[in-house]
């Protein structure tokens, strides 16, 4: 079963604001493909939290890269 993926305020500020920048410096076109990647990514750690890598200082945090430049980072409900 899937979990559920909430969104801090900030990681949607950030979300939102590297939308943007891609709408303004690139093309709509690479705006809506990362909005795709990061809602596949998205899915994926919801069905299966533990992708990605594990941070060593704080266990429930992972993180997967979305593009060269961009990592996503998780929180999970326990350490895993």
């Amino acid at each position: 079963m899937a979990q559920e993926v909430e969104w801090t305020p900030q990681a949607l500020a950030d979300y939102y604001s590297i939308i943007q920048y891609l709408e303004k410096f690139w093309n709509t076109s690479i705006a809506y493909d990362f909005m795709r990647l990061t809602e596949r990514r998205l899915q994926s750690l919801a069905e299966q939290p533990l992708l990605g890598l594990g941070s060593e200082k704080q266990p429930e945090v992972r993180s997967t890269l979305l593009t060269k430049h961009n990592r996503l980072y998780i929180k999970t409900k326990e350490p895993s």
